[in-house]
């Protein structure tokens, strides 16, 4: 809030100087260049003291712009301001550390928490639901190529049946048997690896441990 003054409060050159915070060689200075006219003085020479409504309007109409920005900036022409006390902020609470007994059971509660949930995953494994995705991968392999070798030397037996009963060379109807054959497994790869790629590559599941079941 600002200073109260009465409205024909008078100072001497210094105090005016003081109220509004700039030098007493800067009042001397506005009194030299009008801006504080003779009106707003009581008295004369170096007694005289100043009206404080009068040179506070003058200065405000009178001073120039380019002072305004320079040494007369920070001129309280309005009366100094009491400053507004600054909060006082409260010390942020010390986190407390844990005790030796918490830290055990916290390790305890973890340990128990990750047997749960093994035994849990090893429950699942026996069941048939929760199996190794890389190992079920190669088995798959493993089997389809078994599958494709016993078709492939079926053909042989194939052809020497077929060559009997039309009368045909055994190598020309196991030649063409072979080349039918890889065609049709050529498509038949084709669209089962167009559909392999549609298939998420990790399905997720919910294994329930003991301690979820009792939460």
């Amino acid at each position: 809030m600002s200073e109260t003054l009465a409205a024909d409060a008078v100072m001497t050159k210094g105090d005016f100087a003081k109220h509004i915070g700039v030098s007493a060689a800067r009042v001397s200075q506005y009194l030299t260049e009008g801006k504080i006219g003779s009106d707003a003085l009581v008295g004369e020479g170096r007694s005289a003291r100043i009206r404080v409504a009068v040179a506070l309007g003058q200065i405000r109409e009178r001073r120039d712009v380019s002072q305004a920005l320079g040494n007369g900036l920070f001129t309280r022409l309005d009366g100094p301001a009491v400053p507004a006390s600054a909060p006082v902020e409260s010390p942020a609470p010390v986190p407390r550390p844990d005790s030796i007994e918490e830290q055990i059971k916290r390790e305890k509660l973890r340990s128990s928490q990750m047997a749960n949930r093994k035994a849990a995953e090893e429950e699942e494994e026996r069941k048939g639901r929760y199996t190794e995705t890389i190992a079920v991968r190669a088995q798959m392999a493993r089997l389809a190529a078994s599958m494709m070798q016993t078709m492939e030397a079926g053909l042989s037996d194939m052809a020497t049946a077929l060559a009997g009963q039309f009368g045909l060379p055994q190598r020309d109807v196991e030649h063409a048997l072979q080349m039918g054959f890889r065609k049709i497994r050529a498509k038949a790869a084709e669209r089962h690896r167009g559909r392999a790629e549609t298939l998420p590559g990790v399905l997720k599941s919910v294994i329930v441990a003991e301690e979820d079941e009792l939460a």
